[in-house]
Formats: C-alpha cells, structure tokens, sequence
C-alpha cells in the first residue's frame, strides 16, 4: 500500500469588477482564474462602466451569482450606501468581516453614516465557503441607488500530490509491471 499526501491551501483571491455585465436587468458571464462565473439579476441596471446598482424603483432588487466549481471565499465592494438602503437575504449566511463604514443592522447590511446626507462604502467578506451559489437581496426606498463595484472569490487549490509521493507511486507501479512481465 502506497500513502500519499496531498497539499492543499486556498489560492489569494481573485478580484473582478463588473465591467463583464450590461443590460437591465444587468446580468452577464466572466472567467476568474478558470472559474466561470455568472450574474443573473432583477430589477438592477448598470451605475457606472464597471458596477451596477439597483434600478431605483420600490421593488427589492434580486442578485445571483452562480461559479462552476465551488468557491472557498466572497468578498463584495459596495461603493455607493446611504442608511436607508440595505443588502440582505445572504444564502451564504452573515459576513465574517465588514470593512469602511458598512454594518450588519439586524440582518441588513447598510452603512453606519446618517442619513440623508452621507452614504457609505466597505466591503462584505465570508470565508470557509464551499459554495457555486451566492444569492441576496438590494432593498432601500424609491430613488435609492445602493450600488455594487468589485467583486472577489478565494477558489481552493487543486490537491497536488508531494514529490515524495510521486516517486513512491510511480515505484510500485514499476515494480507491479515488472512482476507482470517476468511472471
């Protein structure tokens, strides 16, 4: 019996914006290092060249992020929150790091500036993932704008077995071909 042994840590994460996507409502597909991903949304449209927001109506925005193989971290910039708008409805659960002015209100995500004059801005963070569905919900008032810039994903590394190992497997496997051949 041969052991072998794998090592196995999670790659840096890759960061994209959504400069891939267009349309309302906005949506589209993108490559992250082999990973496919694809957005799919409602009620969303785009903010500048490389984010998007929701579409301004009372109506909650819906967002779907779908990835090939399964992601290990998600991280969210929201560049553009005033108090009264939210994220919320997270399928991956609450973050584990908010960062700039961005705070978890009960389940919503909103920033922790007054309202009207000041909006926000951070970023969303969950690690220990093993997810190839992210989902969640924009909330906020008519005329609210919450907007949403970069996105990132940590994508475990693929197991590779030790050199140590590789010359024992690849012994035995010598030396059964041998046995055969010399019965």
């Amino acid at each position: 019996m041969v052991c072998t042994t794998a090592a196995q840590s999670d790659a840096a994460p890759v960061f994209s914006d959504f400069s891939f996507g267009g349309g309302t409502p906005f949506g589209g597909s993108t490559s992250l290092s082999g990973v496919t991903v694809l957005l799919v949304s409602t009620n969303t449209q785009p903010y500048t060249s490389t984010s998007f927001r929701d579409d301004l109506t009372s109506n909650p925005a819906t967002v779907t992020m779908t990835f090939s193989t399964p992601v290990s971290e998600f991280h969210l910039d929201v560049i553009f929150v005033r108090s009264d708008e939210f994220l919320t409805g997270f399928n991956i659960g609450a973050p584990n790091i908010l960062t700039g002015t961005l705070v978890n209100n009960g389940g919503l995500i909103t920033t922790s500036l007054p309202f009207p004059n000041d909006s926000g801005m951070g970023t969303l963070s969950w690690t220990n993932l093993s997810a190839t569905t992210i989902s969640f919900t924009v909330g906020g008032p008519a005329g609210g704008a919450l907007a949403m810039e970069q996105f990132g994903i940590g994508v475990p590394a693929v197991p590779a077995l030790a050199p140590f190992s590789i010359v024992m497997l690849l012994g035995v496997m010598g030396a059964a071909g041998y046995r055969k051949l010399n019965g």
